[in-house]
């Protein structure tokens, strides 16, 4: 059983290099990727198993810890191809990042939000996904018959660069908020030129979502949350079936206690 970080009572960051990662964070389904290797340093993960990744009630790889309190969790990350040619994996949203999530989802009630970064749909850039309980009729959720109840929504934003990234998502009370790190200096994820915006949940604005924002703070997260990296293994584009097609490597992961947003941009 994971142990749980209680950032009222931590008073500095935790960070967990590659093999710490493994040693250290609770493996969410071990099903769900090949086995955890270290590569140049950084930690492996190769995703695999049934299902399309994390969207709405379908899971993909998660290691996390147990997080009480106020906090931001940050790692480096970047997508490789798995036959080893240059380039970027070609599956749809072939990708890794971070979640935070509430313990205990079942299906039609999953409640967390996840930032990534690799291959989308058809491009390279960002994925903001917040996913929360089905809170509307059936009729009007379009994907119910085929078992995605609870409702994903997705903000892909287009990025150039494909080197590593450092992300970072932050928590404060009952808001979260998602920053990347570009050109020497961190910045708040917000709505850009190029971004999609699609899912099974689009018409169920979270707060601030649409307004200029992505602050989502209705979600009603318990005090203790799920906090960790994901990777989303890669799907086809027009049949949903598995492409398997890319691995992610991880620097680490840090988790650190904060009482304003604006530690997040240090």
């Amino acid at each position: 059983m994971t142990t749980t970080l209680a950032f009222a009572d931590e008073t500095g960051a935790v960070r967990y290099d590659a093999s710490n990662i493994i040693a250290s964070l609770e493996d969410n389904d071990p099903s769900k990727h090949e086995d955890l290797t270290i590569e140049d340093g950084r930690l492996k993960v190769v995703g695999d198993g049934e299902g399309i990744g994390w969207f709405s009630d379908s899971q993909g790889p998660l290691l996390y810890k147990d997080v009480t309190g106020d906090f931001m969790i940050e790692t480096e990350v970047s997508m490789h191809r798995k036959d080893g040619e240059a380039g970027l994996p070609e599956g749809n949203f072939s990708s890794a990042g971070l979640l935070v999530r509430a313990p205990g989802g079942t299906q039609g009630n999953e409640n967390w939000l996840m930032f990534n970064i690799g291959f989308q749909d058809r491009f390279y850039g960002r994925e903001l996904k917040v996913t929360r309980p089905m809170d509307i009729p059936k009729e009007e959720n379009p994907t119910y018959d085929i078992g995605f109840h609870s409702l994903s929504t997705l903000y892909l934003l287009p990025e150039e660069k494909t080197e590593p990234m450092k992300l970072r998502i932050a928590r404060i009370g009952d808001e979260l908020r998602s920053y990347y790190f570009t050109d020497g200096e961190w910045h708040e994820q917000k709505p850009q030129q190029g971004m999609e915006v699609f899912g099974n949940g689009i018409n169920e604005v979270v707060s601030e979502f649409g307004n200029g924002h992505f602050r989502p703070n209705g979600m009603n997260l318990p005090d203790t949350v799920q906090a960790g990296i994901l990777v989303n293994a890669g799907i086809d584009g027009a049949s949903f079936a598995p492409k398997r097609d890319g691995y992610a490597l991880f620097s680490y992961v840090e988790i650190t206690p904060i009482s304003i947003f604006d530690e997040a941009l240090n």
